[in-house]
Order: C-alpha cells, then sequence, then structure tokens
C-alpha cells in the first residue's frame, strides 16, 4: 500500500512482511523529504507495525537542515509514537548520502539508544532477511 509517493521518495506499508519501507529515487528536501516521513509514522501507529526498511541505494546528500531535522525531530517521534523496534538501512551508493545517513545516525543515538535496533546493509534481501528475522 502506497503511503505517499514524492518525486524523491516512495513510502510504503508492506502488509505482508509488516514493515513500513522508504525508497529514495533521487535528492529530496524540505517538506518533500519531511511530509513522507510523518506520514510514515502515522501509518506505524494505524497498522501497529515496528519494523522499518530504508531503501537508500538511490539516496543523495540531505541538507543540514533536514538532518538537524531528522536527528532532533523524526528519530524521536519514531521510536516513542510509531514504537519502532527494528531498523534496517541499505546503504546509498552516493559517499556524501552515506555520510548523511551516519550523521543522522550518531546524532540520533541517544533517542534510540536501548529502544531501536538498527542495521545497514549492501543489499535488500539482506535487510529484508534480517528484518523478518525478528519480531
Amino acid at each position: 500500500m502506497i503511503i505517499e509517493d514524492s518525486p524523491g521518495l516512495l513510502v510504503t506499508f508492506d502488509a505482508k512482511d509488516g514493515w513500513v519501507r522508504f525508497e529514495f529515487k533521487g535528492f529530496i528536501e524540505g517538506e518533500a523529504y519531511r511530509r513522507p516521513l510523518d506520514a510514515a509514522i502515522k501509518a506505524m501507529i494505524a497498522h501497529k507495525v515496528n519494523k522499518v526498511l530504508w531503501d537508500c541505494r538511490r539516496m543523495k546528500v540531505l541538507t543540514p537542515e533536514d538532518q538537524a531535522w531528522a536527528e532532533s525531530d523524526w528519530t524521536p517521534r519514531l521510536v516513542k509514537e510509531a514504537k519502532a523496534k527494528r531498523s534496517a538501512v541499505v546503504v546509498p551508493k552516493s559517499v556524501l548520502a552515506q555520510m548523511s545517513v551516519k550523521r543522522v545516525a550518531d546524532k540520533s543515538a541517544p533517542h534510540t539508544r536501548n529502544e531501536l535496533d538498527s542495521r545497514h546493509f549492501d543489499s535488500i534481501e539482506a535487510a529484508e532477511k534480517w528484518l523478518r528475522s525478528g519480531d
């Protein structure tokens, strides 16, 4: 089920596997980035899912403003409101995007510690397998 489809990001709910999937399609910023992430939290709450799959292979660098928002606003809500427990990240091909992902993960650590098990993978298959292996 499609939650949000913007030019830079597709967010879907996978009822079979029980997770929300983010598929980056390129560069995205501002409201076009934030709106789908907010919609995903609402969907996770509505469908009572606690797993997230990030397909970041085509992701480009995030703006400093969007990184700061993800770190201080969105990630805490992902953990506290949506009760996310597992997050699988398929690593971006872009080195700059990899740096964005790392920064958000590092800066979000105080909000996710002991609550969110987040792992990085080189393939979508490995990420899906890991998500399926946990409850």
